[in-house]
């Protein structure tokens, strides 16, 4: 995992590693150290210290708090430790959400509402659904917040597991659990004990003659496929289970052998029928879920929660929704969820479930990658009616339920909120990325971002989030740091009249922006450019200049207007 890591994300991920050590020393099993996500189009990376069974439940809460400490909206883990570290994978999903149990219940998370555990292995994919489903059936209803997400997604991911089973129906249970239909009452002798009586010869003739009629009898059939791998542990057990009661016995080898041995006396054959069929319904299953995968990194289906926030329907659901979308773009699409049979109407794209009406989106996540790699949290960039193709810019007005509302408003602390906006401008916004990596390869290690304030009247700010922020104004409201675009610290500094201007209704507005600083220094109203580092050349300058709570950024893509804040 490092290693693909150092690789994707460039080698300021591994410099700035090092640099920790050198600074701190090696970790402690279960350690936490947060650094850059260098090249990746993620805002950090969280790397876990030789986790194991004792760490591991820690080491995830302490993530989860981490990224909610630092604003983060949405944190993913792999399935840690069950690679060199030899955690068993049920033990990882066990621990794993624990952590994020433990987190959701005891903390009061204030930014942090996705948690993603990305599974690649098939077979282990199998530990984290039972181990979800096992928590879904055992949580109550009376949790809030997030706790209820939590509690919701568990259910979501365990429904195609809570529902009677393929493997079932087959095999003629009628639940997961291994155990048959109303009315049949077979039982299965586990052994029978034969006692002899007679004289030595006599006894020697008839014990000859059974064992010759159990080899004559007695079969034995194997079958070495890969899907054996794919049968989970309730699986196993339910055709352990179907073996008993038809008089064979079944060994199913999911190790390096992956094979199933069955033998016995009676009809082996339709046995190994049935074993094959159940096989073949897994081998089925796998292709049916790696095409929901697949689907869903290009196409994902969403619903909205009471709060604002969007979940991804389960892999299986969105490939449903999906194709009966494409067959019929106005029409609808029935399906069965955690909460029971659920409706999905094309036309207004409402979803209706046990009498709740939700808003759906559909998230074309290969057209947005084409444009740029934009936030994860944005939505889809609508279309413009005469090209059709997505706006250069485009405003979402926040919910104030929403948790990024709320992130916003806590940061600015002042007035009375008339909107708060987020400005999506795919092109701004990847300027802004590139400038990014190029002041992250100068300061490796160091914290080169700040989200700072901007007040501008409102023709100006039409200008600023569909072109962005222009040093060509420079000087406007002076430059005493520098002939450069100018941010504030605190809210309240660039809420002044002179700055935030009120419009004829008396709103006034304000950007909360993101500014690479980078490596500062003082500034004076002389300056173009920022001035030469110590030890440097002509061009290895400053990346900013400052004073007084103020900063001055002297290159257009060094800023980005990610949010504007309308207020009296």
């Amino acid at each position: 995992m490092a290693k693909a890591i150092c690789q994707k994300a460039g080698p300021s991920v591994a410099a700035q590693c090092q640099q920790y050590i050198t600074r701190n020393g090696q970790q402690d099993h279960g350690a936490v150290v947060l650094t850059g996500a260098g090249t990746l189009p993620y805002k950090s990376i969280l790397h876990l210290a030789h986790p194991n069974t004792k760490v591991l439940k820690k080491s995830i809460k302490t993530c989860l708090e981490t990224a909610d400490k630092r604003g983060f909206r949405s944190i993913c883990f792999p399935a840690v430790g069950t690679g060199g570290f030899k955690i068993s994978p049920d033990q990882a999903a066990s621990l794993m959400l624990d952590g994020v149990t433990d987190f959701a219940q005891k903390g009061s998370p204030q930014s942090l509402t996705t948690v993603r555990i990305t599974v690649f292995q098939q077979q282990m994919l199998h530990n984290f659904h039972s181990e979800m489903d096992r928590r879904a059936r055992g949580l109550g209803h009376k949790s809030r917040g997030f706790g209820a997400k939590v509690k919701s997604r568990f259910k979501k991911v365990a429904h195609s597991l809570g529902k009677k089973s393929r493997v079932a129906k087959i095999l003629g249970f009628s639940s997961s659990d291994g155990k048959r239909s109303a009315g049949d009452t077979t039982t299965t002798p586990t052994s029978l004990l034969l006692h002899f009586y007679g004289t030595d010869r006599a006894v020697g003739v008839a014990k000859r003659r059974v064992q010759e009629t159990v080899d004559e009898n007695f079969k034995e059939e194997k079958i070495d496929d890969a899907a054996v791998l794919q049968l989970s542990s309730d699986e196993v057990e339910m055709l352990k289970a179907y073996g008993q009661q038809n008089n064979v016995s079944i060994r199913v080898d999911q190790g390096s052998r992956h094979c199933i041995t069955i033998q016995g006396i009676s009809d082996v054959a339709s046995v190994m029928s049935k074993v094959w069929e159940v096989l073949h319904a897994k081998i089925e299953e796998s292709r049916k879920m790696a095409q929901a995968l697949s689907l869903q990194k290009d196409i994902s289906w969403c619903y909205e929660q009471p709060d604002g926030t969007n979940v991804p329907f389960d892999p299986l659901i969105n490939l449903q929704i999906e194709e009966a979308y494409k067959k019929n773009k106005k029409g609808k699409v029935q399906y069965e969820d955690d909460v029971g049979q659920c409706e999905i109407d094309f036309s207004t794209m409402k979803e209706r479930a046990s009498g709740q009406v939700s808003n759906v989106r559909r998230d074309d996540l290969k057209a947005r990658a084409v444009t740029s790699a934009v936030p994860s949290h944005w939505d889809p960039q609508p279309n413009d009616r005469k090209s059709g193709k997505p706006i250069l810019c485009h405003l979402v007005k926040l919910k104030s339920s929403s948790g990024e509302y709320k992130t916003v408003s806590g940061k600015f602390g002042l007035g009375n909120i008339v909107s708060i906006e987020r400005v999506q401008n795919p092109t701004l916004w990847s300027q802004y990325c590139a400038q990014k990596q190029k002041i992250s390869l100068k300061n490796p290690g160091k914290n080169i971002e700040q989200d700072l304030w901007h007040g501008s009247s409102a023709d100006s700010c039409v200008k600023i989030y569909h072109n962005g922020f222009n040093r060509s104004y420079a000087g406007v409201h002076g430059v005493a740091i520098g002939k450069g675009t100018y941010f504030a610290v605190n809210a309240s500094y660039s809420a002044q009249g002179s700055y935030s201007s009120p419009d004829g209704s008396g709103h006034k507005r304000m950007f909360l922006a993101k500014v690479l600083t980078g490596l500062s220094t003082p500034g004076n109203s002389s300056m173009i450019v920022p001035p030469p580092r110590p030890g440097g050349g002509p061009l290895d300058t400053y990346d900013s200049t400052s004073g007084g709570g103020i900063f001055c950024v002297f290159h257009d893509a060094q800023a980005y207007p990610e949010y504007l804040i309308t207020f009296t």
